[in-house]
Parts: structure tokens; sequence; C-alpha cells
């Protein structure tokens, strides 16, 4: 039996804070494409709309082996791969082998939650970065652009250039 009221002062409405781009994260033009590999839908859409929003063309498969059939079907037009580790099918690991056999010029990345659970045993490939989930936009904004050779970009303001 707990009654609660809440009082709010009467045609006072709150500010709305200003939209901040985090720094280096301006959406550049005609930006690198990047294959994502990622068996979840949300995160494939938060990362899909993030990447688009960093100025890259983004294609997406929902599986390792969707993945890998879009690696070879459209290989001159993707710049990086991320994949997730853990997926029904073909691992991030496995995809990885795959794509090095193919071509070993692409640069990889691999984006996983579980490299702090004892419970799950995940191996990574020598030499393969990591993208820990979750990440941030800042996270996964600069481990892009540094897999891609991308100097950072400075953010001066919204409308600097």
């Amino acid at each position: 039996g707990t009654t609660v009221h809440l009082y709010f002062p009467k045609g006072t409405a709150a500010p709305r804070p200003p939209r901040v781009t985090p720094a280096g994260t301006r959406a550049r033009q005609g930006g690198a494409t990047i294959l994502l590999i990622e068996d979840d839908d949300g995160l494939q859409r938060t990362a899909r709309r993030v990447l688009e929003h960093l100025g890259y063309n983004v294609l997406v498969a929902g599986d390792g082996a969707e993945g890998l059939a879009t690696f070879r079907a459209r290989r001159a037009e993707i710049d990086l791969i991320i994949s997730d580790m853990v997926m029904p099918g073909l691992t991030g690991a496995q995809v990885y082998e795959a794509v090095r056999r193919d071509s070993a010029e692409v640069p990889f990345l691999l984006s996983s939650g579980y490299q702090e659970r004892p419970d799950q045993t995940v191996e990574v490939p020598a030499g393969v970065r990591v993208v820990p989930k979750p990440w941030t936009i800042d996270e996964l904004a600069r481990t892009v652009r540094e897999e891609l050779g991308e100097a950072p970009e400075r953010n001066n303001g919204p409308e600097s250039g």
C-alpha cells in the first residue's frame, strides 16, 4: 500500500541536451566497405547503423557461412571484415582461416562477449584483434580506423571541416 506522488513544475520544459558526436567519429565521404558478420539481429542492426553513420558502406551476413559466401562473391569491394566470434555453424575464427586461405590482405576483426567468461573457451587466431562486447561507439570507431590504417579525424564542432 505505498502511494507515490510526483510533482513537476508547471510549464517548465526540461532543456534538451545538445547532440554531441564523439571525437573522431564524423561521417566521411566515400568510405571503405566493411563486411559485418553477426548472428544477433539487434547487434547487427546497431553495428550497421554505427558504421554507416561513420561513413562506411556495410555488407551484412547473419552467420559465418553467409559471411564467407559474401566475401567470396564481393571480395574486391571489401576493405575490412568484422565477425562475431561465437556463431552457429562456422565460428569467426573459422571464417578468418578461410578468408586467409583465399586472400591474406583483408584486415579482419573479431568481436566477442566471451573474453571475460571462464566458462567459455574462445580461441583467437594469432595476430587478430578482438573488439570486446559490449563495445562503445568510440571503441568501435577507433578500432575500425586503426585496422583500415586511417588517421583519426579531429572534431572541432558540428560545422568544422
